[in-house]
């Protein structure tokens, strides 16, 4: 640290010989036109730069004697070959920003720049063939020659590049060198750019993050009395992370309980994984995880999975998840079920609601049931057509398992392997397939995706299957069977249109989780039937209708093997605004008829035989009562419902308050039951906290949730909102800097932040609100940016200063200090921001974030007689949020 100011004031030297340099070259310069294929200039060929242009106007020649900088001392030839040209500037090694094709694929590369032997001063890049492979996988036409190794190769620089850089290495390549930019711009033609190229952003720039431990915890309870009778359930879902040398070991953990029942735990998934750039990126897992691929069901299995990963190509390759939706006619509980366990539970309000955070495992159906706040329950069973998405022409997605399938009772060989792919084999058609292979099953699936144009999206698959039933004792032969699943798609303007249909041909056809824990026939099961889904059609549509509102319209059937039962649900919603009050109306009819086993009325678990419909129609008002009422975040809401002939009313009033995080609600019947809810909940930066309560008809209903994350790194622990372990993240640390805004989250009392939510392998904005920044502290930048791999946690360092602002008054021994001194303060710690200034007229010099006391170094020079060291301390009452004057002797 004591050398700074010695080095501060050689460059401040530097900066100033530089300036009157640019000064003499822009006069002279202006008398003189000079051919435009200087450096800079777009289209140059390389071949035609290397043997120069004849028709260049002569270079422009200056005395370098006319150049001096400090009075009576001697001073070296300054070398103004190099400047003679437009553009022209001194070769060396220069710290720049990497574009290729208009992408940034590298941040701060230091490289060396030679000059054209005939061209001093048109710089090229000194790299290689294995540099620029690292740049989006440039593939390099020619190498290097020993030729090269002494054409432009000043004394004492590294050999191994070719004359010309990037363009002579690869065929019809520009290269652009913007020195005030500090930007080297290639464009390279797609033939020669490998697998890299398809990737969001360039490897190089990916962060892995640091070690780390990553928890986020969910819990959510409810208690009903209806009548006496008390029923309740409780969920509690821990997921975490470690984060190791790039690998994220996880663990998914959850725990349900009903009233007066056993606790079921569930080891969701317990793996380890790690990505990888090679073969157009993916992720290598290890450990117990779901399979997927190319149409075959999905199985939990303990193995190896090798996935290519969407999140690390153009944004155009991710795939849409489908959300739960539905209607609720009270406060209720909606529990989701896949492979027989609950793997998220919610507490949701009165009206429709749509789930789209839960954790899916693969492409399994889904059982969704829906508890009232009077103890009934409804189910309805989310059937996961898997269909390939459109890939662009040579896009290419896969995923390969092998292991052992954790869902078995024993009898059918768990062992097993699976593979899928999709391929866009030309303009708008993709092809997808897949095959699961076990001793006692084999799947195979084959498909395809066409965009028709005017007919829009089409996706077929054909999926096989043949499982030997002779293994379970009971049962005999072999079963084959095929299903069929059919999806189309179609946008019409403001218009969306879905539809998709899932058909097994025969009775036999088996998924292998179907399969593997099927159980010996007892006596009295002769006759036992399936109970899988044999028919499942959905419909969708969107419209929005602009100033007019949208309208939205869903449908699904599904009939059952084995029995007549066939269930039907159609959803249908209006919305709009009028004069600023929010309208929406709503239609659901909902029939089941036959028999399901699976699931009862109660509690009891016995199977229900039955003919019902259900039926919906409901009117909802929200009215801005804020805004007339001249109080922010308060609204009224009414609703009418009729739910199979019974008619309900609601009238009732929401809001937030302390800037949106406290939001509140409450409501009260005013027809029928005369039901009436309220609900409460806080999101902190520490985490979400929430509860409700319900009663009417003799019944009430208590409901409670809370929600969180934290980070074990290696500063200590921070707690905030839950975070992305399947995305990205940010530890922010501002040291000793509480109470900032930082994208959507505070820091804490130690100046740190956790910031989840970021797109994996994408360039993410950190930034602080200025508004949020004490007057009393100075930062070093106001964003940064970072480029996360996913599940990482990522550093994100602001150096910062926490002090007074001061004017500061040096008195120098002889006198003034010179005008345009640099002025440091002499302080220790990698971690604080420097504190610099320029001393302007009467040796005045403005300083922010400086301590109460300390020392200050003017440096006009490089000689000991240049510059002057300064002590001052601030009386006990200065105030750290104004200006203070202070004097300080320079020796």
């Amino acid at each position: 640290m004591k050398r700074l100011p010695r080095v501060i004031s050689g460059f401040a030297m530097r900066a100033l010989s530089a300036c009157v340099l640019g000064m003499v070259l822009i006069a002279v310069g202006q008398q003189h036109s000079v051919a435009a294929e200087g450096m800079g200039m777009p289209g140059v060929d390389a071949t035609s730069a290397l043997k120069g242009k004849t028709d260049e106007e002569p270079a422009l020649s200056f005395d370098s004697d006319f150049l001096t900088v400090g009075a009576g001392k001697q001073q070296a030839h300054v070398d103004l070959t190099y400047f003679a040209r437009k553009g022209g500037m001194l070769p060396g090694r220069y710290a720049v920003q990497v574009w290729v094709n208009g992408n940034v694929v590298d941040d701060g590369r230091m490289v060396n720049f030679r000059s054209w032997p005939d061209h001093p001063g048109k710089l090229y890049a000194c790299v290689n063939a294995q540099q620029i492979a690292q740049w989006w996988g440039i593939i390099a036409a020619r190498q290097a020659t020993e030729t090269d190794a002494t054409v432009g190769n000043p004394e004492g620089e590294e050999t191994g590049c070719p004359v010309g850089g990037v363009a002579a290495m690869v065929p019809f390549a520009n290269e652009q060198f913007d020195f005030n930019k500090q930007r080297l711009t290639l464009t390279v033609p797609q033939a020669f750019l490998g697998s890299a190229s398809r990737l969001r952003t360039s490897p190089q720039r990916w962060d892995q993050g640091m070690h780390a431990l990553l928890m986020n915890y969910t819990y959510s309870g409810s208690q009903q009395q209806n009548g006496g009778r008390k029923t309740g359930s409780d969920y509690l879902g821990v997921n975490g992370q470690m984060n190791l040398v790039g690998w994220r070991i996880r663990n998914d953990l959850t725990a349900h309980k009903n009233q007066g029942g056993n606790t079921q735990w569930n080891a969701a998934q317990t793996y380890a994984q790690r990505d990888f750039s090679a073969w157009g990126g993916g992720q290598f897992t290890a450990g117990n995880t779901t399979s997927s691929g190319g149409g075959v069901s999905s199985v939990p299995f303990s193995g190896v999975k090798l996935d290519s990963d969407d999140a690390m190509l153009d944004p155009k390759f991710t795939t849409y998840s489908p959300a739960i939706t539905g209607m609720a006619n009270s406060p209720s509980t909606v529990t989701v079920r896949q492979y027989g366990n609950v793997v998220y539970q919610q507490n949701v309000p009165q009206g429709p609601f749509s789930l789209t955070d839960f954790n899916r495992s693969g492409n399994g159906d889904v059982d969704v049931e829906i508890r009232e706040a009077d103890g009934t329950t409804r189910h309805f069973t989310m059937v996961q057509a898997q269909s390939g998405a459109l890939l662009r022409q040579g896009g290419l997605t896969w995923s390969t398992s092998a292991g052992k399938a954790t869902h078995g009772v024993g009898y059918v060989d768990d062992r097993f392997a699976q593979a899928g792919v999709s391929w866009g084999s030309w303009a708008n058609t993709t092809l997808n397939g897949g095959a699961l292979l076990s001793k006692n099953y084999q799947a195979v699936a084959a498909g395809t995706s066409v965009y028709a144009g005017l007919w829009g999206a089409v996706s077929y698959i054909l999926n096989t299957s043949r499982a030997e039933l002779s293994v379970v004792p009971g049962e005999r032969g072999t079963a084959t069977g095929i299903l069929h699943a059919l999806s189309w798609s179609r946008s019409f303007g403001n218009t969306s249109v879905g539809a998709s249909w899932s058909h097994s041909q025969t009775r036999d056809f088996y998924n292998y989780s179907e399969l593997l824990m099927m159980k010996p026939r007892q006596e009295g099961d002769e006759n036992r039937q399936r109970n899988g889904t044999r028919d499942s059609y959905t419909l969708s549509l969107s419209q929005s209708m602009g100033t007019w509102g949208s309208l939205s319209l869903s449908s699904g059937c599904s009939t059952t093997l084995g029995s007549s039962a066939v269930q039907n649900n159609l959803s249908l919603s209006y919305n709009t605004t009028v004069k600023d009050v929010g309208i929406g109306l709503s239609l659901g009819i909902s029939t089941y008829n036959g028999t399901d086993s699976r699931y009862g009325d109660d509690d009891s678990g016995q199977g229900s035989n039955e003919n019902r419909t259900d039926r919906t129609v409901g009117l909802s008002l929200s009215i801005p009562l804020g805004k007339w009422l001249k109080t922010h975040n308060v609204n009224g809401t009414y609703s009418l419902t009729r739910n199979n002939g019974e008619v309900s009313q609601q009238a009732g009033i929401n809001g937030s308050a302390l800037k949106g995080a406290l939001s509140y609600s409450a409501s009260q019947g005013l027809t029928g039951n005369q039901t009436g809810n309220t609900s409460l909940g806080y999101n902190g930066r520490y985490g979400s906290v929430n509860g409700g309560y319900s009663y009417g008809a003799g019944s009430n209903s208590l409901s409670y949730g809370a929600s969180g994350g934290l980070a074990l790194h290696p500063h200590g622990v921070t707690l905030g909102q839950p975070l992305a372990l399947g995305g990205g993240n940010a530890l922010v640390a501002v040291p000793g800097v509480g109470g900032l805004n930082v994208n959507n989250a505070v820091t804490d009392w130690r100046g740190y932040a956790l910031v989840s939510g970021l797109t994996p392998y994408d360039m993410n904005r950190i930034y602080v609100d200025m508004a949020s920044v004490p007057g009393n502290v100075e930062l070093d930048a106001s964003s940064k940016n970072v480029v996360p791999t996913r599940g990482a946690l990522v550093a994100v360092p602001f150096k910062s200063n926490k002090g007074y602002r001061l004017m500061l008054n040096l008195l120098w021994d002889k006198g003034d200090v010179p005008f345009g001194s640099t002025v440091t303060l002499m302080q220790d710690g990698d971690g604080t921001l420097p504190v610099t200034g320029i001393v302007g007229e009467a040796g005045q010099v403005y300083l922010a974030g400086m301590p109460p006391k300390g020392r200050v170094t003017a440096n006009w020079g490089e000689g000991k007689d240049e510059q002057c060291t300064a002590r001052y301390a601030l009386p006990d009452t200065a105030d750290p949020q104004k200006l203070a004057t202070v004097l300080g002797g320079c020796h």
